[in-house]
């Protein structure tokens, strides 16, 4: 918050220097050199342009991190490209403006998807919302901007009015009893009485509000509620959480999956005999004995973990999960998810972070497509989020090292999307392309094999 606050500042107080600067170049070129638009007079135009160079590439040492474009190393290379063709008027000078404002773009949608997926996580489906637009790219930016502030209203109770916010805040100046008292009323909804000088503070955010007084910054505020939001649910409460969400999931039923096939092709006159069945694998037919109590399981009635007939299907995995009965179901599966299934961000998953973690808005896990596809392996996230949360991690960990193992050459930098200008941190242009929900990998088992699975609600 602070920091953004200071580049609005710079960005100002440069804006309103630099136009000061050219409306001085403009009368002074009239009256001097009688030249009528600047962009006539030689030297006066080269003023101009050096002027706009040297408050990009020039700042004052002390305001030089708080541009937003600080660190963006390939757009400033580009960008000197422009204005050398601009000085050689080879290149409209507004093509300067275009390409900086291009960048500047580019960087709000960056900075949309990390803070969405940093912040808000009381509402996922405001937060998807956001996302998908910004992922589209079918909007015009100030369309796709007027949108996203919409949603944003949606997130806050009572909704926040952002821009007025932010205009109050830069009336005043920072780290000042009146900034202080602006952020009080705004994001913690602390009432302060004009007569008497008193101030309501609501009991949940006291400690906030005497930290916010002690420092005057919001930044340290941010990261401990973050930080509190972490640590007042412990792993196991998150773990057993992530347990029942995939129970909804897990209880699938391969219903009289010979049956139903013969059924079907005996109905369409196709081949009747199990030897004519060819693309259901045979691990689907040659079923191993329940899981829990060993005994054998009938094929037209038994219940089957989802997530290994999927594998299974795929040739991932040799043997089905199975149960005979739903006492047997009850008693074993859960330590089987746990085992077998647990998510692939480990330590890191979204759950083990986040109290607010609403898996009802989100119920299928996510597997990830080059896995399976391409690498034999495979890594299962509890959710979308999680999966675009670890995107990273499981990039550089899993895909990397096991394509060099396999002497696979894979070009998927159009597939990232830098999150700052060193290149060190990314995310997934589009997370949806990367992993497949487990619905979807149903989809595809029982349209690939003829066979009819049927999750039990």
């Amino acid at each position: 918050m602070d920091q953004v606050l200071s580049q609005l500042r710079v960005a100002h107080r440069e804006r309103a220097n630099f136009e000061a600067h050219v409306q001085e170049a403009k009368d002074r070129c009239a009256k001097d050199h009688n030249s009528v638009p600047l962009v006539e007079c030689e030297d006066c135009y080269h003023a101009v342009i050096a002027a706009f160079e040297g408050r990009i590439f020039h700042p004052s040492s002390t305001e030089r991190k708080a541009h937003w474009y600080h660190g963006r190393r390939l757009f400033l290379a580009d960008l000197e490209r422009v204005f050398l063709e601009a000085k050689r008027f080879d290149l409209d000078p507004r093509a300067i403006e275009t390409r900086i404002q291009k960048e500047k773009e580019l960087w709000y949608q960056e900075n949309v998807v990390t803070a969405a997926n940093r912040f808000i996580v009381d509402d996922t489906t405001i937060r998807d919302d956001i996302l998908d637009k910004v992922y589209e790219q079918t909007l015009a930016f100030d369309d796709l901007v007027q949108d996203i502030r919409q949603a944003l209203t949606r997130v806050c109770s009572p909704p926040l009015d952002a821009a007025s916010v932010v205009e109050r805040l830069l009336s005043v100046t920072e780290h000042t009893p009146d900034c202080t008292r602006i952020y009080e009323e705004s994001f913690f909804g602390v009432g302060h009485d004009e007569q008497t000088g008193s101030s309501a503070v609501p009991g949940s955010a006291q400690k906030y509000i005497e930290r916010l007084r002690a420092e005057g910054a919001m930044q340290g505020i941010i990261e401990q509620i973050l930080e509190d939001r972490q640590a007042s649910v412990g792993a196991r409460i998150q773990k057993d959480k992530h347990l029942r969400r995939l129970d909804e999931l897990r209880r699938g039923r391969t219903a009289h999956e010979l049956q139903k096939t013969k059924k079907t092709r005996n109905r369409d006159a196709a081949p009747k005999t199990r030897a004519d069945v060819t693309d259901v694998p045979k691990e689907l037919y040659d079923l191993p004995p329940c899981t829990v109590c060993s005994a054998p399981v009938d094929p037209g009635d038994y219940l089957s973990c989802v997530l290994c007939q999927v594998l299974v299907g795929r040739h991932l995995q040799t043997d089905l999960t199975v149960y005979c009965s739903d006492t047997c179901y009850t008693h074993g599966h859960d330590p089987h998810v746990e085992a077998a299934h647990s998510c692939a961000a480990g330590g890191k998953c979204v759950q083990l972070h986040d109290e607010d973690m609403d898996m009802e808005n989100d119920e299928n896990p996510r597997l990830c497509q080059e896995c399976m596809d391409s690498l034999g392996t495979v890594a299962i996230f509890c959710s979308i989020r999680c999966a675009e949360a670890n995107f990273q991690s499981h990039r550089e960990q899993v895909h990397v090292p096991k394509r060099e193992e396999a002497g696979l050459v894979t070009e998927d930098l159009s597939r990232i999307v830098f999150d700052d200008g060193e290149q060190t941190r990314y995310h997934a242009a589009n997370i949806h392309a990367e992993v497949i929900s487990l619905d979807e990998a149903f989809r595809e088992l029982a349209n690939g094999t003829s066979i009819h699975v049927s999750p039990i609600k």
